[in-house]
């Protein structure tokens, strides 16, 4: 063989050779500098869901790309972001004997309930000025208008008799009565500036009913009547109710959407409480926490209320409409129990708080 040839094949060897030994380099040996993980093996993909708190959380809110949540312990905020690895203080204050938090839309202020004494108290804390004001104890179910700037609420005395609903500014200051109601225990909603939802608590054992309130005509409207377990969750418009029934002992589950405007009803197909939904801001799209076990022996929602019902969920989007359903998140192991879903701004990624260990969690979608 010519001389010249065998360099030739020499060369061409030694540059295969120095072509693998630099992708073997590169992707298996890497301390992070590359692609590789160090322990000879290929990387493996970002997370797509994150713990975002250390400790139980009562309840978050997200503002741009902002997550503030209140610590279930101490009544401690605390503010992160989707891209953060920590956490900051925004409150310091102790709180004891928690027992909700509402917060505001704009992520500015927060209205905590806690047990003193054998009474419950209700406080209004804002995040800017970490001021503190006191509450009426006569206050019962609370929200927040959308535009943050107003609170709606159940007032009960029973010395005077007083049962109404009432609006008032955050520090319960500018308050007026909207109406006078003989109903006892309702669960209070803002969802649309011209829309307040009044709900009776729900049971699987026992009707209940649904209720629209205009603040300004003071008029009031039957939405749904006399069903048992029932659960909603209005959509960003205030159109359309997405909400949950069983039958008369608590089983049967099922999800259906009401068109306030047409009056038309339609059944998902699928087994899970609206309360473990949440609206995409088309009006559209939902996000759900499917369980994946059937809760037959459950009573609904009353043992998931209570914790005796923990599920283990696997997160759709579904189409409202159409029923079309896609996967975002199958179900670790059973590791979670998804409650009080919030999608982001840009619906890029959404938080809920677990039940099965109370820390709150964000999920690229």
């Amino acid at each position: 063989m010519p001389y010249k040839k065998i360099i030739i094949i020499l060369a061409v060897v030694l540059l295969l050779l120095s072509s693998v030994l630099a992708a073997y380099n590169y992707f298996f040996r890497t301390d992070g500098s590359g692609n590789g993980n160090g322990n000879g093996q290929p990387p493996e993909p970002a997370a797509k869901l994150k713990i975002i708190s250390k400790e139980p959380v009562l309840g978050a809110v997200i503002a741009d790309q902002d997550i503030k949540y209140m610590l279930a312990a101490n009544g401690h905020i605390q503010q992160t972001s989707f891209n953060s690895l920590g956490s900051s203080p925004v409150s310091s204050n102790n709180i004891d004997n928690l027992k909700t938090v509402v917060f505001s839309a704009d992520a500015l202020k927060a209205v905590y309930q806690n047990e003193a004494a054998g009474q419950l108290k209700n406080n209004l804390f804002d995040l800017s000025s970490g001021q503190t004001v006191v509450l009426s104890d006569d206050i019962l179910s609370l929200d927040f208008s959308p535009a943050s700037d107003q609170i709606v609420y159940q007032y009960t005395n029973t010395e005077t008799a007083a049962n109404n609903i009432s609006i008032a500014s955050p520090d319960g200051s500018n308050w007026h009565g909207v109406i006078n109601t003989k109903l006892q225990d309702l669960l209070v909603k803002w969802p649309s500036q011209n829309k307040i939802s009044l709900q009776e608590r729900s049971s699987g054992l026992a009707q209940s009913s649904l209720l629209t309130l205009d603040p300004s005509a003071k008029a009031l409207s039957l939405v749904l009547a006399d069903i048992y377990g029932l659960s909603v969750l209005f959509s960003p418009q205030g159109n359309r109710v997405l909400y949950s029934e069983t039958d008369d002992s608590g089983k049967n589950l099922k999800l259906k959407v009401l068109n306030l405007d047409s009056q038309e009803t339609k059944e998902l197909n699928l087994k899970t409480l609206a309360d473990k939904c949440v609206w995409s801001q088309d009006n559209r799209h939902i996000y759900c926490a499917l369980p994946s076990i059937a809760a037959d022996d459950y009573i609904l929602p009353d043992d998931y209320f209570k914790g005796v019902y923990l599920t283990e969920d696997n997160i759709y989007k579904i189409n409202s409409e159409t029923n079309e359903k896609s996967l975002v998140e199958a179900s670790q192991d059973g590791k979670y129990d998804a409650s009080s879903l919030q999608l982001s701004d840009q619906e890029s990624y959404l938080i809920f708080i677990n039940k099965k260990d109370g820390l709150l969690y964000s999920l690229e979608l």
